[in-house]
């Protein structure tokens, strides 16, 4: 163990290695730094009580400061009485006013920033005490409080499960679905639907009423179930059927951003949902018969003959039959050029059809042609209008022309309107072994055979002439009543012509 290492040396050795004085040294400079460092302080505290910037000390209770000032004006008091009279040094005034007035600081980390409060702010702070806690914090609810507040809370539905489906998991209702998906069929390029009012109704009427509300993701087989019982009630098989193929289709609607697949795979189970069988047998297909059609004719004038002669001579939707023009018949009245019907709710022309095969022409027998010559004449525009100038709506006459014939008739029945006569014109055809394919072509079915779909009848139209005068109307044509022409000049008018020449 050598000298330069201290532990191998005694203690006193030790320090007799050390300069002189060296802990005398370094005691007062010690000294001299802590009371520079109090000195620096104290000068400071006093600048700032000398500002006003240190807060008085107070370590009491805010609600018992009243009760001290009036125990402190109490004993002053005393002590003013006891000393009246006596002789006091200035200095021992000065004292005694530095002692009442100096500013205490509040002890705490919250020394700098708390003044003792006036009366003012003492009066608000009791105020708030009762909302407030010691700690500062505000004080819980009470019972009362928080049961009136779950009462408006559940009244509102914010807690319900639909609402939680929907805007928290961001689930889109089915009623919400199904608007933009009747937005998207009608505007997509790809076979757009051009009128989807039958859709629209049995959203209104029938589904959205029930399962509106539903999240998309619980619409399936058993939530749709009571629908159907309830629809079963009052619609046909088909229409059922077909309601619920629409609900399939919204819900399918619902497409994965990344990837475009359906987000909700729905395997509908037919059996499950109990949905009825569509037989054709009991289908409500009312169909006109000849006779029946005779009498619509003959026991009608006007507008109304023409209309039925028209209908049943074509096979024409209605729609189609409201929306002709003058125009629309050439080739002498025989060929009647079908490319624009009437809107299903609104009185205007559009010039779209049912379907792709509706644009088309339609050939007519000669008495035919005659007989809508004579109805042409002297018109131009729509043949069919009202006294606005605006096409009639085939529901106002179905209830104000037709349904009122058919029940004096006998032959009324649901599903028979217009479209009966179609049905006539097309058993009709058929029995007059009228080529298939100028059949289909004049009735503006989609052809669906690759025979049918070979077959160019639009260009054949000597072929479409022949066949329509063979097969004929296949009911009595009404003989066009031409009114006597008047003459041009009266008698009176021709006498006095006569005298004045002479």
């Amino acid at each position: 163990m050598g000298w330069s290492d201290p532990t191998s040396l005694p203690r006193e050795a030790w320090r007799s290695l050390q300069p002189k004085n060296y802990y005398a040294r370094h005691t007062v400079t010690k000294a001299q730094a802590a009371s520079t460092q109090q000195g620096l302080r104290n000068r400071m505290k006093a600048r700032r009580r000398a500002n006003r910037l240190e807060l008085p000390r107070s370590t009491e209770h805010l609600e018992f400061i009243p009760i001290r000032r009036a125990i402190w004006h109490h004993r002053r008091s005393a002590a003013e009485a006891t000393t009246e009279g006596t002789k006091v040094h200035e200095s021992s005034k000065r004292s005694e006013w530095h002692r009442r007035h100096r500013r205490k600081l509040v002890s705490g980390p919250m020394a700098y920033g708390c003044r003792r409060s006036t009366e003012t702010n003492q009066h608000e702070r009791e105020g708030r005490a009762g909302r407030f806690q010691q700690s500062g914090k505000p004080k819980p609810p009470c019972s009362d409080v928080l049961r009136k507040a779950r009462e408006i809370v559940e009244k509102s539905g914010a807690n319900s499960e639909e609402r939680f489906n929907r805007v928290v998991l961001g689930e889109s209702t089915f009623r919400h679905q199904a608007k933009t998906y009747l937005h998207w069929v009608q505007t997509r390029d790809r076979e757009p639907i051009k009128d989807a009012s039958s859709i629209q109704a049995a959203l209104n009427k029938w589904i959205l009423p029930e399962i509106g509300d539903l999240p998309l993701a619980d619409v399936h087989n058993i939530t749709v179930k009571p629908l159907v019982d309830n629809m079963k009630k009052s619609l046909s098989a088909r229409t059922v059927n077909k309601y619920v193929e629409y609900i399939g289709q919204i819900v399918a609607s619902l497409k994965d951003g990344r990837t475009g697949e359906p987000i909700h795979r729905r395997k509908w189970d037919r059996s499950v949902m109990d949905l009825p069988i569509v037989n054709p047998k009991q289908q409500r297909r009312p169909a006109l018969r000849p006779g029946a059609v005779n009498i619509l004719v003959s026991g009608s004038t006007g507008d109304e003959q023409a209309l039925y002669v028209l209908l049943a001579a074509t096979g024409m939707r209605i729609s189609e039959a409201l929306a002709l023009e003058a125009e629309h018949f050439v080739n002498n009245g025989q060929t009647i050029v079908v490319s624009q019907q009437v809107d299903r709710d609104t009185p205007r022309i559009v010039r779209y059809l049912k379907t792709d095969a509706g644009t088309r022409e339609i050939e007519v027998s000669t008495e035919v042609a005659e007989f809508l010559r004579g109805f042409i004449t002297g018109k131009s525009g729509l043949l069919f209008e009202t006294r606005n100038n605006t096409p009639y709506l085939h529901n106002n006459l179905e209830q104000r022309w037709l349904t009122p014939r058919l029940r004096a008739m006998g032959i009324d029945e649901k599903g028979m309107g217009f479209h009966a006569f179609r049905r006539f014109r097309k058993t009709w055809l058929r029995g007059e072994r009228c080529q298939e394919d100028i059949s289909n072509f004049w009735m503006g079915h989609q052809p669906e055979t690759m025979s049918e779909l070979y077959s160019r009848m639009e260009f054949e139209l000597d072929r479409r002439l022949d066949e329509a005068e063979r097969v004929r109307a296949g009911f009595t044509i009404p003989s066009i009543e031409v009114a006597p022409s008047a003459p041009r000049i009266s008698e009176e008018v021709e006498l006095e012509l006569a005298l004045q020449a002479q």
